[in-house]
């Protein structure tokens, strides 16, 4: 009787405790730990591709054909890029909306127009909330006194382009400066 009372004592104590708590998993914990392993490594890998492997892979043809070496990172030559002094014509609306001239039927062109000026002083001048109205009433007329069939193409796009630019610069608006180009940047005809 005293050996099992002894082998009772080292299982569970006094038969008036309780069994001890089974033991917790440490799953959790494992699967933070292979998280962070991996990602470690998926980080060291982008480093070592990114910065070492793929400058050697990237390689451009001249216009001569001979192979230039692209250079990325601190070795790249800083080329100095002009500002360009650049108007969206958008007074609370974000597209000039005109139905272009078609005998045919109603159809119509939404355009957003960006103004690229040609100095600094040509920019300030055209955000004056009287030139900015002209200006843009002058786009929505050439805009809307085209014919469809004459918008259509890329090439008749640039013509627009054009056609426009002249038409500002030929106005007199602009006193400071003209309009060096024309972009639309979003162009629906329908």
């Amino acid at each position: 009787m005293a050996e099992e009372a002894a082998e009772q004592e080292g299982e569970g104590g006094a038969e008036g405790e309780a069994p001890p708590p089974p033991k917790k998993s440490n799953a959790t914990q494992f699967i933070l730990l292979a998280a962070i392993i991996l990602i470690g490594q998926a980080t060291a890998v982008y480093f070592l591709f990114d910065m070492s492997l793929l400058p050697k892979l990237r390689v451009d043809t001249a216009e001569n054909g001979e192979e230039v070496e692209i250079v990325r990172g601190a070795d790249a030559p800083v080329i100095p890029i002009d500002k360009p002094f650049l108007f969206p014509l958008a007074a609370g609306e974000e597209e000039i909306l005109v139905n272009p001239v078609d005998p045919i039927m109603i159809r119509f062109l939404n355009a957003q127009v960006i103004l690229q000026m040609e100095s600094e002083e040509a920019l300030a001048e055209v955000t004056n909330e009287l030139k900015f109205r002209k200006v843009r009433e002058l786009v929505r007329q050439t805009l809307a006194n085209s014919r469809f069939d004459r918008l259509d193409s890329p090439a008749e796009r640039e013509a627009m382009r054009d056609t426009v630019r002249d038409r500002i610069n030929r106005s007199g608006v602009l006193e400071m400066g003209n309009v060096e180009r024309v972009f639309f940047p979003r162009y629906v005809l329908n």
